[in-house]
């Protein structure tokens, strides 16, 4: 099974996070569905890996510099 692109990651979660806002509004959906949805866009999420030590903004797992770990890609470059 391939996995998903950034873009196509992104793209799902900024769907899903809209989708989930607007049932919760509508108050039409149920317990099962809002259990899902919350755990699906928690995984879909990139988990923060701390700040950088350069400019202080927090650093998703894609942001991190290879060369550092503790500078995000637009510090290190």
């Amino acid at each position: 099974m391939k996995k998903l692109t950034k873009a196509e990651q992104y793209f799902l979660l900024d769907w899903l996070q809209e989708d989930l806002e607007l049932a919760l509004k509508q108050e039409s959906l149920n317990e099962w569905g809002k259990k899902n949805l919350k755990s699906i866009i928690k995984k879909l999420t990139p988990i923060s890996k701390g700040n950088c030590h350069g400019c202080n903004e927090t650093m998703k797992m894609d942001e991190i510099s290879q060369k550092n770990e503790n500078y995000c890609i637009s510090c290190i470059n």
